[in-house]
């Protein structure tokens, strides 16, 4: 029996460390790949933050109060220059960070899923070969370490782990404002995982967190020198910064008010425009096809939606209570993602999408392919 028993946790053992090589290779490949065909992106969107952090360097504080909730990539900029590290060294650190993530992610599904179930495998390949979501490891943007810090925290979570799923969720909001919509999600995890014996205690902590979330998202939305948070329904955007012909003249007299009365005031005062263009934002978010996009990219990209969203419907997950408590976090986080999508706009290149690309794993082809493995099996405590 003892030699069984051996034999088989070593079989694990060896299956894990074989998952892991073959996912280092896949997400190896898939960077050599991306480099090949983009290079290193230091220009557009990256000289905000190259000059954000030639301002820190010079001046000892930051240029504007919302580039804090870009501090993660002008941090690592600023830690760069000092050392004359150059561009390349700020890649290579996230690309490095990025593989941490993704191996971390495969071991907490792992974790997760039913004895010897190939499902992280899947799921974690699946998010390695995703390149909108892999691109940005090679630019100077915000993205590559606000995907990994989303990845380590989701991993935090999985893991049940308080202490490290808040520290990952400040770096989270700390490496791109669009971070704080993890915010209310994360409560209400923290909260079915509580006690019900602690739970009136919290739920005075989750008043104060939604307070901290409208405040924050207020900051946010009022120092944003180069965007009004009603230009989106004005000019009828569906994608960020490109109107179309659904625009729509406001009461100017709203511009005075907090952003989050802006948009209430927006809301009550034309709904009907309000839903209308709301579906079509919600289209363009989850479908992740463009007009400009060639026909092979949104053929691409409508394949990939498949493997997404078919999983989501055609079979049902394991029921263990952690494992529910997984799925409404990630159910409501989607929700609070197209909530916010509503109010504003899309990405030109669906980069708001890929921050619950994960998550969209996690409920789709994660848990269909742990559901079939999980037939006839347990999972060992």
């Amino acid at each position: 029996m003892r030699f069984n028993l051996a034999t088989l946790v070593n079989s694990d053992r060896h299956s894990s460390r074989r998952s892991i090589v073959i996912l280092i290779l896949l997400w190896s490949l898939v960077q050599f790949l991306l480099f090949l065909k983009f290079g290193i992106q230091t220009q557009l969107e990256s000289q905000k933050y190259i000059h954000a952090a030639q301002y820190l360097q010079e001046h000892g504080r930051l240029p504007e109060t919302r580039y804090l909730f870009y501090s993660g990539i002008i941090g690592l900029i600023y830690l760069s220059n000092l050392v004359h590290g150059g561009w390349i060294t700020v890649v290579l650190v996230q690309l490095f960070i990025s593989l941490v993530a993704h191996i971390a992610f495969y071991k907490a599904l792992a974790r997760v899923s039913t004895k010897n179930s190939i499902a992280p495998l899947i799921a974690t390949a699946i998010l390695c070969v995703f390149y909108p979501f892999q691109q940005w490891n090679l630019a100077l943007y915000s993205e590559s370490l606000f995907y990994s810090s989303i990845l380590l925290f989701f991993s935090a979570c999985m893991a049940f782990r308080i202490l490290p799923q808040a520290i990952f969720l400040i770096a989270v909001i700390l490496c791109r404002p669009l971070g704080i919509l993890f915010l209310p999600s994360w409560m209400l995890l923290v909260f079915l995982r509580s006690s019900k014996k602690v739970r009136f205690a919290l739920s005075i902590v989750i008043i104060g967190g939604l307070a901290l979330f409208a405040i924050i998202s207020n900051t946010v939305l009022s120092t944003i020198s180069d965007w009004e948070v009603l230009r989106p329904a004005q000019q009828g955007y569906i994608i960020c910064d490109m109107p179309t012909g659904d625009s729509l003249t406001l009461d100017p007299a709203w511009k005075s008010q907090s952003p989050i009365r802006q948009l209430s005031s927006y809301i009550i005062g034309h709904p009907g425009h309000f839903i209308g263009l709301s579906l079509k934002k919600l289209e363009a978010f989850f479908l992740l096809h463009r007009s400009y996009y060639s026909s092979i990219h949104n053929l691409f990209l409508l394949l990939f939606c498949i493997i997404l969203y078919l999983p989501l419907f055609i079979y049902k997950s394991r029921r263990e209570k952690e494992i529910l408590q997984l799925r409404i976090f990630g159910i409501s986080l989607i929700l609070v993602f197209a909530v916010a999508i509503c109010l504003q706009c899309d990405d030109y290149h669906s980069r708001f999408i890929n921050a619950i690309i994960p998550f969209i794993i996690f409920l789709g082809c994660f848990k269909f392919v742990d559901g079939w493995a999980s037939s006839g099996k347990k999972r060992p405590e």
